[in-house]
Parts: structure tokens; sequence; C-alpha cells
């Protein structure tokens, strides 16, 4: 999903960022384009 969806991100805004053990998450706000970012979320559920 990154691959496609990284075409439809404009711009983000790192919110937080939290490491426990092996996993690091990232709460983020981004402004997308909402064809591309529809197609791609689409193409993924559809695996």
């Amino acid at each position: 999903m990154k691959t496609q969806v990284g075409g439809a991100v404009k711009k983000y805004t790192v919110l937080s960022e939290d490491e426990k053990k092996d996993a690091l998450t990232v709460r983020i706000n981004a402004c997308v384009e909402p064809k591309q970012a529809q197609e791609a979320i689409a193409s993924e559920l559809a695996l």
C-alpha cells in the first residue's frame, strides 16, 4: 500500500511516535489526493 499511496500523499505532519519492543507506531495527519487514495485502498482491499 505504501508504494501506491505514496503518490497520493501531498503533505503530512508527524503527531506522535511510540516505540514498544519491536514495533514503532507513528501517528500522522496527512493531506491526500482523494481519487488516488481511494484507488490505492480499493486495490489493497481486493487482496
